[in-house]
């Protein structure tokens, strides 16, 4: 039986059995395989050769007042149908609280490609290149960033030296309950706003990016 390979946090390596390289993660006992290594950004945590079960971890944005975390959990559709649209929707779960109230919901609300986009927002509103979108004259708001489900969606309040003022859209499958029925808003009219530093918002989009590893194109 060959034995484990225990490589050391912080440091780098690569596995080249036949001059292809794979990663993996361990994190709480858990071990997940991560890709090819040309394929990975990167691991912040110990890298094991062997395979198990792994469950996302979720991407946490918080401040004093509110919270939101999301995760990519499964394909909407278990076994691909040959259908490049259809195989592609992936199920968002989140927890959302704020001071109204908690909820979670779980819904198809984005394709594989349009996940990736979110890493990309991410790590705008940390580094500058996303702009802030302020309410119009009436009130409303439209996000940087949307999708084809508008159920979540992105935008950026404002930015300042230490992080960013960020905004969730949040529509239809997504809203609380007491939202619902004749007190539903416009779409992409409820939203959460976070303020998240840098760092954190960096964190978030590198764990998201580790998410969407376990869910290629199909």
């Amino acid at each position: 039986m060959a034995k484990p390979i225990r490589l050391v946090q912080g440091a780098t390596h690569t596995m080249d059995p036949e001059n292809t390289a794979f990663l993996y993660q361990a994190r709480g006992g858990a071990f997940r395989f991560l890709g090819r290594y040309d394929q990975v950004r990167e691991v912040k945590t110990w890298v094991h050769r062997r395979k198990a079960t792994w469950h996302p971890v979720a991407v946490h944005l918080s401040d004093h007042a509110t919270s939101i975390e999301l995760r990519p959990l499964r394909y909407q559709f278990p076994t691909a149908r040959g259908n490049r649209y259809d195989d592609n929707w992936l199920v968002i779960g989140a927890k959302v609280t704020t001071a109204e109230g908690s909820w979670s919901f779980a819904d198809p609300a984005l394709l594989n490609d349009e996940a990736h986009e979110v890493t990309a927002w991410l790590r705008g509103a940390a580094t500058g290149t996303v702009d802030a979108t302020r309410l119009d004259a009436e009130g409303y708001v439209s996000p940087d960033t949307w999708f084809t489900e508008p159920v979540l969606a992105f935008s950026l309040a404002e930015r300042g030296k230490a992080g960013a003022l960020i905004r969730v859209h949040l529509s239809l499958e997504a809203l609380p309950s007491w939202r619902q029925g004749d007190a539903r808003p416009d779409i992409y009219q409820y939203f959460v706003e976070i303020q998240v530093d840098t760092a954190a918002l960096l964190d978030a989009a590198d764990q998201w990016e580790l998410d969407l590893a376990s869910f290629p194109t199909r």
